[in-house]
């Protein structure tokens, strides 16, 4: 997270704990989503699927 990032984050949690407008509320955590989604998607890798043997497979067909 780049330190503008957490400037943006640490003032969007300040609005979000202070506010007393819902719809406002409402605005200020989606913007607060929008920005952790954002910045998760930099460090967080997206798992690639497991790999299927054949020997699994063919134990899986003999066991019917």
């Amino acid at each position: 997270m780049t330190p503008e990032e957490r400037e943006r984050l640490e003032d969007l949690c300040r609005r979000v704990a202070e506010e007393k407008d819902p719809l406002t509320f409402e605005k200020l955590v989606l913007e607060l989503n929008e920005l952790l989604e954002q910045s998760t998607h930099a460090f967080i890798p997206i798992p690639k699927p497991l790999p299927t043997s054949r020997l699994a497979v063919d134990t899986h067909r003999k066991k019917r």
